[in-house]
């Protein structure tokens, strides 16, 4: 029977909590560093959720069943229940909580409506979102300092004030040699991060680690002897691995020094939301989500069957190439190697799939199977973190506009995951035409060019001549009659697709795609 009857509903108040600023708090970073920054001020995120929490309970006299009123928490929001006449105590709370955050650039902005047991958790949901949207427009109004952020205090003696532009990596520092005493004051008390003992276990503190396996590997290498005196200290055992070694790795497999960063996010998740009758069922469908976005994604880390990619023959750990910065609620931010994170997007999506379709049946107000838009970008290994955030969330707000969404955003262009799919496959046919068949690599700038073809069909001025001269340039060419006869084809396929009434016109993208990927993989190649 549910805990949440009509009398446990009734004269409750249901409280949304959702943090501003999150991003620019995070990545407004620089780049010497970031790999530890990132991860400190992300976690840093995490346990602020919670400590707001525990205040908003300490505060409104919530003392026991702190599980039962917390109906979810998670990606920097949370929803709880608390008795209607505690509301000034909320304001108290909200106010003790404003004045510890303002220095910090980051907000939390706290709505509640008075829950209607008559109405569905989903239509009660509905008004509370309505209610949070207009107070987060309104929420610079008396808040002038949110732009004068400038300090945090925190240290082992919660006194003093550091620079937040270090805070992120001190607080990295001693979360990776395991010094859970280190203190922080936060809304009117002092806790350690021992408060915090699941810490070790999420997938959000997955990060690359130098390993004795990768030191003797390196270190007599020429990117150690490139280094500067400052950063050779970063080359020891189990220390973060920084995002220019990141670069380093994917330069000696592919001879590209660049990262790869995927910023995703779970489709329709408003539309799910609003079928939802009780919160018995919200708390069925967050469980569902928390167990891929954190459960799963952690398990990709750690299966030695699944934690691994391959570069000409060899096998490599997705685990000392990619960096999850955050993941949770519904979204996810992963940074790494170009090459991992461009393997590692294609079994994600595998296993998001498997996993949902695996347990869809348990909530019938999900009436297909659900999906997720990811944006991919490739940038240089010292690439302004803030910059290459921002070109992240702008692919993935690309990706969502597809369509039926489930889409993925590379190069600027936007694909359904089988077509990325297929993008992989055929790029590994042409890099195996230049490895082994002779091929020249000047066939990549004919090939990239055949994006050209996409723009005329969305235009509706294709012209059968673009598709003759791209075949006639093909067998001009003193190339494997095999390979270009196999490409041929592929490409003609792809474009009677596009041509359809019922085909999808960004299957043409497929080898551009490929083409810029192959690029990406054969620069060590003359």
């Amino acid at each position: 029977m549910s805990a949440y009857t009509t009398e446990f509903l009734h004269n409750k108040l249901l409280v949304k909590g959702d943090f501003s600023g999150i991003q620019e708090f995070i990545f407004n970073t620089k780049s010497k560093g970031a790999a530890k920054t990132l991860k400190g001020k992300s976690f840093y995120i995490q346990i602020l959720a919670e400590l707001a929490i525990e205040c908003i309970y300490t505060n409104t006299g919530i003392t026991s069943n702190k599980e039962l009123h917390t109906v979810y928490n998670g990606g920097g929001n949370f929803y709880l229940l608390i008795p209607v006449d505690k509301k000034e105590q909320l304001i108290k709370a909200e106010k003790r909580i404003h004045q510890d955050l303002k220095d910090e650039g980051i907000m939390l902005i706290i709505s509640s409506i008075v829950y209607d047991p008559l109405k569905s958790y989903g239509e009660n949901l509905q008004l509370l979102n309505a209610c949070a949207q207009e107070k987060a427009l309104n929420r610079f109004d008396d808040w002038e300092y949110f732009f004068k952020a400038k300090s945090i205090k925190v240290n082992d003696k919660a006194d003093q004030v550091i620079d937040k532009e270090d805070f992120g990596k001190e607080i990295a520092e001693h979360l990776l040699r395991n010094e859970l005493k280190y203190q922080v004051r936060k809304f009117g008390e002092i806790f350690s991060l021992d408060k915090f003992p699941n810490w070790q276990n999420s997938v959000n503190f997955q990060v690359p680690k130098w390993t004795k396996d990768l030191i003797e590997k390196y270190k007599d290498s020429i990117y150690i002897q490139d280094l500067a005196e400052d950063e050779k200290s970063d080359f020891t055992l189990y220390n973060t691995i920084s995002y220019n070694w990141l670069g380093n790795f994917a330069h000696e497999r592919t001879g590209t020094n660049n990262l790869g960063i995927l910023k995703l996010d779970f489709d329709g998740l408003g539309g799910i939301i609003r079928e939802i009758q009780t919160i018995d069922d919200s708390k069925i469908f967050s469980s569902l989500l928390r167990g891929f976005f954190e459960q799963k994604l952690k398990e990709l880390f750690e299966n030695e069957d699944i934690n691994k990619f391959a570069n000409k023959g060899v096998s490599y750990k997705y685990k000392d190439s990619i960096s999850v910065i955050f993941a949770g609620g519904d979204d996810a931010f992963l940074v790494g190697s170009w090459d991992a994170i461009k393997e590692f997007s294609l079994l994600l999506k595998k296993e998001f799939d498997k996993y949902f379709q695996n347990r869809i049946n348990e909530l019938d107000f999900i009436k297909k199977l659900p999906t997720f838009s990811a944006g991919l970008i490739f940038v240089t290994s010292t690439y302004p973190v803030s910059s290459f955030s921002n070109l992240a969330e702008e692919a993935l707000a690309n990706a969502k506009d597809h369509t039926d969404k489930n889409a993925l955003n590379i190069f600027n262009h936007t694909v359904d995951w089988s077509q990325w799919k297929k993008a992989n496959a055929q790029s590994e046919k042409i890099i195996d035409g230049i490895l082994y068949k002779k091929v020249p690599k000047s066939i990549l700038s004919r090939l990239k060019q055949t994006h050209e073809v996409y723009g005329e069909l969305v235009r509706n001025r294709y012209q059968l001549t673009t598709l003759t001269r791209f075949i006639y340039d093909l067998r001009s060419e003193k190339i494997d009659k095999v390979f270009i006869n196999g490409l041929k084809e592929t490409y003609q396929d792809y474009l009677k697709n596009a041509l359809s009434n019922e085909g999808n016109k960004t299957e043409i993208l497929i080898i551009p795609i490929a083409a810029r990927l192959a690029e990406f993989s054969t620069r060590k190649i003359n």
